[in-house]
């Protein structure tokens, strides 16, 4: 189609590409967008030459809004050598438009590095004062050190009433060249109301702000979300990470990015029709990078083709039909092809473990449980209670909660269903899933019966438990296997509780962490772990996130959480850089015909969503299992093998061809002599000075007679105003400042700009240092 137009929001020019359901493919800012058509208006009239002058003019001009973006000048100020991947998210935040991406990287390739290495480069080239960075409560203390280790950056922890105080202080003091602030605040003090209510009634400004986890933000009814939505509309430059942006549905990514840029996602309409080829772009990456044969490949290209799809993927795939044989390199040139043809990947980086031969199989396994006659009766009474609950509470999550807690662990459970009917409420503090926190919910007199009933059949289920069995079982197996520490998840404080007692009676050293320990707790015990001092450690969601266990290779989920990227945020702390083991092994316990059953066959379907939208995902539940051979399964494979040969194979070829395509942007970075510091004669001689001095005082001047604004130039070559003249270019200014929420920090220099030209009477402007 190839024609002509203007892409009305930025005004800037661009080419239709392509044309389908009431969008436009066009290319803009180096870039392939898909964008509604009534944001483009095609020129019919011949586009209008440049004078030399005009260009010389645009290319000083662009110089001044993007100075020189091709150069790193924080490499050498980090205590840290990158690995070769983890300078694309780095590359691609200086060449974004909007100052904005999400790292979805694989759980364990170096997030927080990446994001670091991102703020060092914009702290070198700019001036930060305030630098925010907002977690869940139990890696605040993560980041600090690794901000200190790695990168030689003291951030403080704040508090909810430390971050209310600060916030007064920049509303107090706010004009201060001396602000240097780094803090780093949980989420829980993010959705402070006083924290909120302040947000937004100050001119708070955030210069970067990073937000880790950022799954947390999924839900727009939540005061996560609405804080959240705060804070990015403070904000100029914004990293959003986590590897499961898509945690049950479609919606969650959407919400997560409309956080990020709500100006490019508005309508989910609109981003369900961007992501149309996504799920043949990443099935072709996942054949390509898992060394399918080309005719696998081509056959799904042919079964899946869709004449809708943007020229540019069209073309790409009409290429791999083409192909005779597929080596390695152009394996690795596919690869990167399809990604960038996937509409999201402006915004999104996502790195996954094959890409950069990190690959330790995992062997994901599901055991059927089968329960005894009292077990099952017991069951039926809380199924029972359910009933009776559902038009009498809050419909959903909170309805089904009991059945989750009895298929955690009935005994356990037992517990908990008696303090409902002694305090009479249902209970749910003791859920920690890594969800918002429940209120209790206050339960009639009825209800009660109900209770009474249950914790009857309770009763009479005494000591045997089908499923903690099973779960001995795996220990003693796994303990054959000369393995030493293993860590055991559980949505439920009161399982976690049972099975520290039970465990100790059998002589294992236990430790346990929840949400009702502190982050200096939690810390404290993952360091204890990792020093050996116990066999099992016992959690809850608050160690699935960010904290590393790579010195471990075993998970047991005891119970399986409603959501499947929780399962895989579980896996993720031991599945990570520094792994030593060969293997990783990862079992799921599943009551038979309980609701724990229905969930695992939920989550296959959820997974899909994932896969479609973002890309291939390492085994996280395996098949349903009745009987575990552990001893073979804890083996390496001869298949297992050669897949992990042929994938780290391809990975040295992709590295090589990073380091080879990326050779100015590393030869800058990794050469001493482009340090700017050093270089100043290099960077800024006389002559260049006079060049940017003239283009300037051009402009200047051009700008003053285009707007009829008299002026009279001294024998310095200073421009002078009278005080008329001044008030015209004052109001003409103040009308085209730039928008404060999208720029705060451009904003603020044209602000600072303006009290000084308000407060001169006679103003003069000199072009000279």
């Amino acid at each position: 189609m190839n024609k002509k137009a203007i892409y009305l929001p930025t005004n800037q020019n661009t080419v239709i590409l392509n044309e389908f359901e009431g969008y436009y493919d066009i290319f803009l800012d180096g870039e392939y967008k898909t964008v509604p058509k009534n944001d483009v208006q095609l020129l019919h009239s011949k586009i209008k030459t440049s004078t030399l002058t005009e260009l010389k003019h645009n290319i000083f001009l662009h110089c001044i809004k993007k100075p020189l973006t091709d150069i790193l000048y924080s490499f050498n100020t980090n205590r840290l050598i990158p690995e070769a991947h983890q300078y694309k998210p780095l590359f691609k935040f200086l060449k974004s438009d909007n100052n904005r991406i999400l790292i979805a990287d694989e759980v364990g390739l170096g997030k927080t590095i990446e994001a670091g290495m991102i703020y060092k480069e914009i702290d070198k080239r700019e001036d930060l004062k305030i630098s925010l960075i907002v977690v869940p409560s139990s890696l605040t203390l993560k980041w600090r050190e690794e901000l200190k280790i790695r990168f030689n950056e003291n951030f403080e922890i704040y508090k909810t009433n430390q971050f209310l105080s600060f916030i007064d202080d920049v509303e107090n003091f706010g004009d201060s060249k001396l602000i240097n602030e780094k803090i780093i605040i949980s989420y829980h003090t993010l959705r402070d109301d006083k924290v909120m209510q302040k947000l937004a009634n100050s001119f708070f400004e955030v210069d970067f702000l990073i937000m880790d986890e950022a799954h947390t933000m999924r839900n727009a009814d939540t005061s996560t979300f609405k804080s959240s939505e705060l804070i990015t509309s403070l904000s100029k430059h914004i990293i959003f990470l986590t590897a499961t942006p898509i945690q049950n549905y479609l919606q969650d990514l959407f919400n997560i990015l409309y956080l990020l840029d709500n100006d490019y996602f508005r309508d989910f309409d609109y981003f369900k029709k961007m992501l149309k080829p996504n799920p043949l772009i990443h099935k072709l990456i996942s054949l390509i990078r898992n060394n399918y044969n080309l005719d696998t490949i081509k056959q799904t290209i042919l079964a899946n083709k869709n004449s809708s799809y943007p020229n540019t993927l069209q073309n790409l795939l009409n290429q791999l039909l083409q192909e005779g044989k597929l080596e390695p390199i152009k394996r690795i040139y596919y690869i990167n092809e399809l990604t960038k043809s996937d509409h999201l990947s402006f915004i999104i980086n996502r790195t996954k473990k094959k890409d950069v031969g990190l690959v330790t199989p995992r062997n994901a396994v599901s055991k059927v449980v089968n329960i005894t006659k009292f077990e099952k009766e017991y069951y039926q009474a809380v199924i029972e209670f359910i009933v009776f609950l559902y038009p009498h509470v809050p419909q959903g999550f909170i309805t089904i909660m009991p059945e989750r807690i009895a298929s955690s662990s009935m005994i356990a459970s037992l517990e908990t269903f008696k303090n409902m009917r002694k305090n009479k409420k249902l209970l749910l503090n003791d859920i920690d899933d890594g969800e918002e926190t429940q209120e209790n919910i206050e339960i009639n007199k009825e209800a009660i019966k109900y209770l009474n009933k249950i914790i009857e059949k309770g009763d009479r289920i005494g000591e045997s438990d089908s499923k903690f069995i099973e779960f001995e079982k795996i220990l003693k197996d796994i303990k054959s296997q000369n393995i030493k520490q293993l860590i055991v998840f559980s949505s439920f404080k009161k399982t976690l509780d049972y099975l520290e007692k039970k465990l100790q009676n059998m002589n294992y050293k236990i430790g346990k962490i929840h949400g009702d320990f502190s982050t200096e707790e939690r810390f404290a015990k993952i360091k204890a772990f990792k020093n050996g001092e116990f066999d099992i450690l016992l959690s809850s969601e608050v160690g699935s996130e960010g904290l590393d266990m790579q010195f471990c290779n075993v998970i047991i989920n005891y119970d399986l959480p409603w959501n499947p990227m929780r399962v895989e945020q579980r896996i993720g702390r031991i599945d990570r850089i520094g792994q030593k083991f060969e293997k990783l092994h990862i079992f799921n316990l599943c009551i038979e015909g309980s609701i724990e059953d229905k969930i695992y066959n939920k989550l296959y379907s959820k997974l899909n969503i994932f896969e479609n939208s973002i890309g291939e995902l390492e085994p996280i539940l395996g098949d349903l299992e009745k009987k575990l051979d552990i001893p073979n399964l804890i083996k390496l494979s001869k298949e297992e093998i050669e897949q992990k040969i042929k994938i780290e194979e391809l990975a040295i070829e992709r590295k090589r061809l990073e380091i080879q395509e990326n050779l100015q942007e590393f030869d800058k970075m990794l050469n001493d002599d482009l340090a700017l510091q050093d270089n100043k004669k290099e960077f800024l001689n006389n002559k260049k000075i006079d060049i940017l001095q003239n283009e300037s005082k051009k402009i200047f001047i051009d700008f003053l007679q285009n707007n009829k604004i008299s002026y009279t130039e001294l024998k310095d070559g200073t421009i002078k105003l009278s005080l008329e003249n001044t008030k015209k270019i004052f109001n003409l200014l103040k009308a085209n400042m730039s928008d404060k929420r999208k720029e705060p920090l451009r904003y603020q220099e044209e602000k600072d700009v303006l009290i000084k030209i308000k407060k001169s009477k006679d103003l003069k402007i000199s072009f000279s240092t």
